[in-house]
């Protein structure tokens, strides 16, 4: 099975981690799977059908590289369709319709309206979730199945909440932020018909030992 990961730092996680090599794409080709890595840690929705920019911090401490085109950026939707062998992976077979496609994305996108939330939880997720927001995650979802490719989406989830927590903004809000970002999730999968990998119900936000080396900003 080829798995495909689209979307932010949730999924391209080696800048958080001890040891920078042991990241997703690793764990999961230790189980035998081929790789495709098409995230990126500031990764907004917006990003993913426009491309995504890659830091040079990022690209000189992944082990492996991103693939780029010709405007510097990933474009992951376009890479979906194509026959090629990454320069990073280390499967030498070619890329199978037995391909499943992981998106995350929406973290980045809630931390930089953090602090509208000063406004009230309805009013914030008013100025997130607007029609031209949700109209493009609803393309971007129909692209990826336009591919034939099977498609999971995960949830967001709150950074570290705990003793010494550096994000005590979220404390009041936790709750409210992840079951409105949940709803409209859900709302997404059940219209598509697609799974949902929901994070929230595996970490929690009061214990540290559920984090990495660092407080995640992923929300």
């Amino acid at each position: 099975m080829r798995i495909v990961l689209i979307g932010d730092g949730i999924l391209d996680n080696f800048q958080h981690l001890n040891n920078p090599e042991h990241d997703l794409t690793y764990s999961l080709r230790k189980q035998r799977l081929e790789v495709e890595n098409y995230a990126s840690e500031n990764t907004k929705l917006f990003d993913i059908h426009k491309g995504i920019k890659i830091s040079k911090t990022a690209q000189r401490k992944r082990s492996y590289g991103y693939r780029t085109s010709s405007d510097g950026k990933m474009h992951p939707l376009q890479y979906l369709g194509h026959n090629f062998e990454m320069a990073y992976s280390s499967s030498s077979s070619s890329v199978t319709d037995n391909k499943t496609v992981v998106l995350s994305v929406g973290g980045n996108d809630i931390n930089s309206h953090k602090l509208r939330l000063a406004l009230g939880i309805k009013t914030f997720f008013n100025t997130l979730l607007t029609r031209s927001f949700r109209e493009e995650y609803r393309k971007v979802i129909e692209l990826i199945k336009e591919k034939n490719s099977r498609l999971i989406l995960i949830t967001i989830y709150l950074p570290y909440l705990g003793e010494g927590s550096s994000y005590a903004t979220y404390q009041n809000y936790s709750e409210q932020l992840i079951s409105g970002w949940n709803g409209f999730l859900c709302e997404m999968a059940k219209n598509y018909n697609i799974p949902v990998l929901d994070l929230s119900r595996t970490i929690d936000p009061q214990k540290r030992e559920h984090y990495c080396a660092e407080d995640m900003t992923h929300m």
